[in-house]
């Protein structure tokens, strides 16, 4: 694992908050983590390779502020990139572990969100455009949230959520700012603004439920 992974070898030994992580080390989490990947979606090896990239920031967490991980969702991505150049998996797959490692903590606080940053989140992974990004996303998030020492089996209702979030988005009608007349940043503005309103119900409802 050193010589193939070496940004995954460098997770073991890492120590987590117990209360969040029961299993502690880092890279105990991962295989863990990587086993549900497996189990949620059998044979689907780009929702694998994002499980197995999601964390690779904890390895370069300051030793002084262990066992909490503060921002490592932004430090993972340096590893990432790095396996990746090293690697040359395909570009969809290099896309999704980017993304998927800078964002999965937006996915697991999906309830705590305002409906515009959960509109934010699905333009930053360009979903409204590549609809299957929030399958694999929700997959791999719904992993890292089981692959943790007694949780094999929790609910994870936010990848349901984040479906019906992209469902709502790009359900909105452009034909009434068409018709308006509007283009450029109004358009772009206009529609943003219907999302949002359409996404504050979605999300009211299915969060309190």
């Amino acid at each position: 694992l050193a010589a193939v992974f070496p940004e995954v070898d460098a997770l073991y030994g890492v120590p987590q908050t117990a209360v969040y992580h029961p299993e502690i080390d880092c890279g105990v989490h991962q295989e863990m983590v990587s086993d549900r990947a497996a189990a949620l979606a059998p044979g689907d090896a780009l929702v694998g390779f994002c499980a197995l990239t999601h964390d690779l920031g904890k390895a370069l967490t300051p030793v002084a502020t262990l066992p909490g991980h503060r921002d490592h969702e932004n430090a993972g991505v340096a590893p990432v990139r790095a396996l990746c150049a090293r690697i040359k998996p395909p570009a969809e797959w290099a896309a999704l572990a980017e993304l998927n490692c800078r964002e999965h903590l937006n996915v697991h606080r999906l309830a705590e969100l305002r409906p515009g940053t959960v509109l934010n989140v699905l333009e930053r992974l360009d979903a409204l455009r590549k609809p299957d990004r929030v399958r694999v996303i929700g997959l791999a998030c719904q992993a890292d949230r089981q692959g943790r020492l007694g949780n094999q089996n929790a609910d994870y209702p936010q990848r349901t959520w984040l479906q019906a979030a992209l469902d709502t988005a790009r359900a909105v009608p452009t034909k009434p700012f068409v018709d308006a007349e509007l283009s450029g940043i109004a358009f772009a503005q206009a529609l943003s603004a219907a999302r949002i309103r359409a996404l504050t119900g979605t999300l009211r409802a299915l969060c309190s439920s």
